[in-house]
């Protein structure tokens, strides 16, 4: 099994990418990373999205209402957007 992550630009299509708290990401377009796992299974080649990442600045969550945790020195996130990735709600550009 190899992973491989790359960089990518990615889309929010539409406003079902819940943050939690009833805040969405808003429609645009973002910087990622997709992971992808390739397995050999009866001697082909299976290539799969493991994961699907961008990173959010604090400020930015800030922005669109989302509050930081108390005592949070982070200066960011970065999300775990795989479901929304393979639902068609974000997109590889």
């Amino acid at each position: 099994m190899a992973a491989t992550k790359i960089g990518a630009r990615l889309r929010v299509t539409n406003n079902k990418v819940d943050l939690g708290a009833g805040i969405h990401l808003p429609l645009g377009d973002y910087d990622g990373t997709i992971t992808y796992v390739s397995i050999m299974l009866r001697g082909q080649q299976i290539t799969h999205v493991s994961r699907v990442a961008i990173y959010l600045t604090e400020e930015f969550l800030q922005g669109i209402g989302f509050q930081p945790r108390p005592n949070s020195t982070s200066l960011g996130i970065e999300g775990d957007f795989t479901a929304s990735y393979l639902k068609g709600d974000i997109v590889k550009l």
